[in-house]
Formats: C-alpha cells, structure tokens, sequence
C-alpha cells in the first residue's frame, strides 16, 4: 500500500507538470498569430512573429538595438527577453556584488550567452529594469552597454554606451568591478568576469513553475516566464579563462 501511494503521488506530479509544459506550448503557438491573449494571468502579449529567426538573434549590441527597435512600444523588458530566439545559453548567480545585483537565489541574475555576446538581466530588485550588454572584443575584454526600460521609442545605437559614461571622471560605472578599461567603438570595453556563485538551472526553473501553478504574471514572475517558458534554455558555466571580481586584482 505505501508503494502504492508514493506511486501516485508522483504519478499526479507528472501529470501537473506535462500539463503546464501544453499550456505553455500553446501560449507561444497562440504567439504566432495572435498578440491578444484570452487569459492574460498566464501568458502576457509581446509580438515578435513579424521577425526572421535571425532578427531574434543578437549578437552585438548594435544588433541587440535592431532587435528592440523592431518590437512594438511602448517595450518592456520581458517583450524582449521573450522575443530572443531559442535556444540560447543562461548561467545565473546570486552574487549582489554587481552595478547589477541579483536580489536572492530564488531571483538570481541572469547572464544570457549568444556566441561571444553577453546579455545580463535580474529578475527581481531596484535593477530589474536593466539590460546590459558585454559583446567580447579582444583578449578578455567586452564593449560594454546598458538600457533602461520601459522604452518608449525607438533608440539610437549611442543609448548603450551613453547610459553608462560618466563624463566628469572619464570613465563607465563598469569599471569599478571591471578592470583594464579602455575607449573602444561607440563606448568602452574592460575585462570580463565571471561570477563567485551560481544558482543551479533546475532551481529556477522551479521557480517558473511555482509562478505558471499560480497563475502569477506580474513583477518577477513575468521576467521568470519571458526567459524560462518559451523555449529551451541551455544551463552553462563560464569559460574557465575568466577570473571573478576577487580574482581580477
């Protein structure tokens, strides 16, 4: 009889997540020819289904402002992580020692891999509005960039860059974590770094669970969704050649 009863229970649990998985894959088919959704506490709208698979695929930030410039306005940031094309690589940490800083390990930040291109989001926190960009340059540098949104209107391929110079000093807000900074393109680059701690895959993917059983699509939940339900994620670790913040002095 114990068998019996762990047999169903898991069976049950099974069953919720197969279920989940259908409804989330009818939310990105439903995406294709529709941007109303008839249930909006399980899905949000965000049209992207006029674009080319490469038009989702960043990897610049110049090419990261196409993108963003082709979605429609007013743009909030989850439109755009949901509009990436998948599969793409994600590493997370709950490391808040960061211009960017995750909030805990159940919202970590998210550093999304495209080739060479860097993308870091948070998904919960006074930063959570933040994309920033590292697109790798030479050695072990990155030109670096960051938008605030919402976005209103279409920018301009400065934005990036301008967001995160400081004019008095000379330098980004980067480079006090980053180091070896120097005037690169549009912006500047400076070292890459990979974070202390990392948070496991299957935990956050948990956490997009917790948030499709109880139909929560506000604040967090909606930037949990946008990188986690519509499409595989790959869990990766950073290349071994990068040092953390501690390392780098």
């Amino acid at each position: 009889m114990k068998y019996s009863f762990w047999f169903f229970s898991l069976l049950i649990l099974f069953s919720c997540e197969q279920a989940i998985q259908e409804v989330e894959v009818a939310d990105e088919e439903q995406d294709q020819t529709s941007t109303v959704y008839q249930n909006p506490e399980v899905s949000f709208s965000c049209s992207y289904a006029h674009l080319s698979d490469e038009q989702r695929t960043p990897r610049t930030i110049s090419e990261a402002v196409d993108l963003i410039n082709l979605l429609p306005k007013p743009l909030e940031l989850p439109c755009f992580l949901r509009a990436l094309k998948r599969p793409f690589k994600i590493n997370l940490t709950d490391s808040k020692l960061s211009a960017q800083p995750a909030f805990d390990r159940q919202s970590p930040r998210v550093f999304i891999f495209i080739d060479d291109f860097i993308m870091s989001v948070t998904v919960d926190g006074n930063a959570s509005n933040l994309l920033e960009f590292g697109e790798k340059t030479s050695g072990q540098n990155a030109l670096r960039g960051e938008i605030a949104f919402p976005l209103q209107a279409d920018i301009t391929y400065d934005l990036p860059f301008e967001s995160i110079y400081r004019p008095l000093s000379g330098v980004t807000t980067c480079s006090g974590c980053h180091k070896n900074e120097q005037a690169e393109g549009l912006g500047f680059s400076n070292q890459i770094l990979k974070p202390q701690r990392k948070v496991a895959w299957d935990d956050f993917d948990y956490e997009r669970y917790l948030c499709q059983i109880n139909y929560d699509n506000a604040g967090r939940c909606r930037m949990i969704r946008a990188l986690m339900a519509y499409g595989e994620t790959i869990d990766y670790d950073f290349p071994q050649q990068y040092p953390t913040m501690f390392e780098s002095f």
